[in-house]
């Protein structure tokens, strides 16, 4: 069965399993945009505002479902700034 986490700042919830990093094993939990309240969370691969969004190395954020779905970016590459 997987386990669900539920950000205690703004009630997203995702898979920890998906999501990963070390957020997702801290109680409670707390997603990276909210832990990180006064930057600017937008993703760089597409418009759609909100949901499970990570820092990547440089300084940005992406979807967790848009970088695993993103050509040339595979589960294993991911350039996220905490790998998952």
């Amino acid at each position: 069965k997987e386990r669900l986490l539920c950000c205690t700042t703004c009630q997203l919830v995702v898979h920890a399993a998906c999501y990963g990093g070390p957020a997702a094993d801290e109680a409670p939990f707390r997603c990276e945009p909210c832990r990180s309240p006064d930057v600017a969370v937008q993703c760089t691969l597409c418009p759609v505002l909100g949901g499970g969004r990570r820092q990547v190395a440089g300084g940005g954020w992406c979807h967790v479902t848009c970088v695993t779905g993103h050509q040339g970016t595979g589960r294993g590459a991911r350039a996220v700034a905490d790998p998952v």
